[in-house]
């Protein structure tokens, strides 16, 4: 991803998928048939036929100078119907990383600078295996945008804490790398802890316009940003 922004080429779309995803994805759509690999990079291209077509050559030309194993292109709608399938399956896979367990959204959802990226990549994975938990990683990379999902029995407190503990380490290793906890989806009820740590510079502004204009809070109270 990094190489391809870097050469001046910037795809209109740009996916993820690492192992455990595409593990998840083979499982709950084997028809898909994705190869058995450390991650899949998904791109699209788009503009005219004379662009698309020196981009797609930019991009075969990065993709193997890092190392890819296989490089696909498409020139039709069902050739780039086939190639996105499983990245289109990914978001219900996951949630069957493991048959017995759930992947509720902890530390699911952050972003870095695309530079950051690799790192980010490389410290979740670290991150999740120290912890002996199950995890895959897929996203809309191409703006730095990170999924995480976490298969965990919710019903077994100690392993629950030990996923929010994994995922309290995730959105860290975020900040850490000038990131945001909250990139795509925005503040939730489960991320509003999170809020003054990953908006240190734009939280008092927030605040001062919830005073402004719910001086009595009144308006969803305990929601978000709280005034005494």
């Amino acid at each position: 991803t990094v190489a391809v922004f870097a050469s001046g080429i910037i795809p209109a779309a740009c996916e993820l998928l690492d192992r455990s995803a595409i593990k998840a994805v083979s499982q709950y759509k084997p028809e898909i048939a994705l190869p058995d690999v450390e991650a899949i990079l998904i791109l699209n291209l788009e503009g005219s036929a004379v662009t698309v077509e020196e981009e797609v050559a930019g991009v075969v030309g990065c993709c193997q100078k890092v190392g890819a194993i296989d490089v696909k292109t498409a020139t039709t709608k069902e050739e780039a119907d086939a190639l996105w399938a499983g990245r289109r399956a990914a978001g219900s896979a996951v949630y069957r990383l493991d048959p017995k367990k759930a992947a509720p959204n902890i530390g699911g959802d952050c972003a870095v600078p695309l530079k950051r990226l690799p790192e980010l990549l490389r410290e979740v994975r670290r991150i999740t295996e120290e912890s002996g938990i199950t995890a895959a990683m897929y996203g809309h990379v191409g703006d730095g945008n990170l999924h995480t999902r976490i298969a965990v029995n919710i019903l077994d407190e100690e392993e629950l804490a030990r996923a929010e503990r994994v995922g309290d380490k995730i959105y860290e290793a975020a900040l850490k790398l000038d990131g945001t906890t909250a990139p795509e989806h925005g503040i939730g009820a489960s991320k509003i802890r999170w809020l003054k740590q990953g908006n240190k510079s734009s939280y008092p502004l927030m605040l001062a316009i919830k005073r402004l204009i719910d001086p009595h809070n009144i308006m969803n109270p305990g929601k978000i940003i709280e005034i005494s």
